[in-house]
């Protein structure tokens, strides 16, 4: 008994998986749509003061209308880290990397806290990491499809 076997559409599959490959490699299409998203989630973080962020002290409110500021909202005296953290949010894009940079000052020390203060950090939401993720599946299959 002979059995022949004939494949097809091994070379598409093989161009596909090619291009899927480089995109894999270079994920800077996806970089802008995962910035506005990182942009969104922080800006939800603020807006809510939190979640969980403790409130601000009664001294901490007094020296904040004592300088000519809003009694609140929390970790938002100028606005200055606020929009550095969401609409002017820096980033660095290599084809492999996304790094969003908040500023370290004031920046660590409400992301972790201090012994005066309790940490305030900006995080993402289960739903805002998955919708991340999203995004770059979708950048993945785009470049399998081309």
């Amino acid at each position: 008994m002979k059995l022949d076997i004939t494949v097809t559409g091994d070379k598409i599959v093989s161009r596909k998986l090619l291009r899927f490959a480089d995109r894999a490699m270079d994920m800077s299409p996806a970089w802008d749509d995962v910035t506005k998203r990182l942009q969104a989630a922080f800006e939800r973080n603020f807006a809510g003061q939190g979640p969980g962020w403790a409130p601000l002290k009664p001294s901490t409110i007094r020296s904040r209308i004592a300088q000519g500021y809003a009694p609140g909202p929390i970790l938002t005296r100028s606005g200055d880290y606020r929009r550095a953290s969401t609409s002017g949010l820096v980033t660095h894009k290599s084809p492999s990397e996304l790094v969003a940079i908040v500023p370290e000052v004031p920046g660590k020390f409400h992301q972790h806290g201090t012994r005066q203060m309790p940490a305030r950090p900006l995080r993402l939401k289960e739903g805002e990491k998955r919708d991340i993720i999203k995004i770059i599946q979708r950048a993945l299959i785009e470049g399998y499809t081309e």
